[in-house]
């Protein structure tokens, strides 16, 4: 009714892709603006500060228990189903590959913190967004594989880069269909950014 009332001169909406593509066709005329979730990619390139890439990853994944839009996607409160849609996406890549590193349980609505390694593209939880603590890794040869892979994604609003080369690592940022791109710290909301500080990177 919002969307549709004369009196309404523009739309703002946060939520799912399918909720958002409703509101895009029913608003008709007037000014819609969409944020509709994402899966944000953090490439680590062969020369990162592993220990500082490491923490920085964890606080992007499992800051507010992995509830937020621009996670790099501790103990999470859902409801039931998106809990268990998150333990069977973490299932379903272990069943065709996946290595669980940490996690991968759920007691009554609360949801682990949950690393999964060796990730591969044909698995859900590559593309789909868990909207809960579960950070999948998916290995890649290169920059340029990382920056195909991070392009496939339906999602498009932040990535975070890695490395101790900052024209390296501006050229990928470059390369990535994002609104923002981090260089050595991990995606966030508005608030808690932060500059690029030159002389990490150097």
């Amino acid at each position: 009714m919002l969307v549709q009332h004369p009196r309404v001169d523009m739309v703002s909406f946060t939520g799912s892709t399918e909720t958002g593509q409703s509101l895009a066709r029913k608003a008709a005329m007037i000014p819609l603006q969409l944020e509709l979730g994402g899966k944000d990619a953090a490439i680590v390139l062969s020369d990162a500060d592993l220990e500082a890439t490491a923490s920085d990853i964890v606080s992007g994944a499992f800051a507010y228990s992995g509830q937020r839009c621009t996670a790099v996607k501790r103990v999470l409160a859902v409801d039931a189903s998106s809990a268990q849609g998150a333990v069977r996406m973490t299932e379903a890549a272990v069943a065709k590959g996946a290595r669980l590193v940490l996690g991968g349980t759920r007691e009554g609505n609360l949801v682990a913190p949950t690393l999964i390694d060796h990730v591969t593209p044909d698995m859900d939880i590559a593309w789909v967004e868990p909207f809960a603590p579960v950070l999948p890794i998916i290995r890649v040869r290169n920059a340029e594989e990382a920056v195909r892979l991070a392009n496939r994604s339906e999602y498009g609003l932040q990535a975070a880069i890695f490395s101790r080369d900052v024209d390296v690592a501006m050229h990928v940022g470059l390369a990535l269909d994002v609104g923002t791109v981090q260089i050595n710290g991990t995606t966030a909301l508005v608030f808690n950014m932060r500059p690029l500080d030159l002389e990490t990177v150097r």
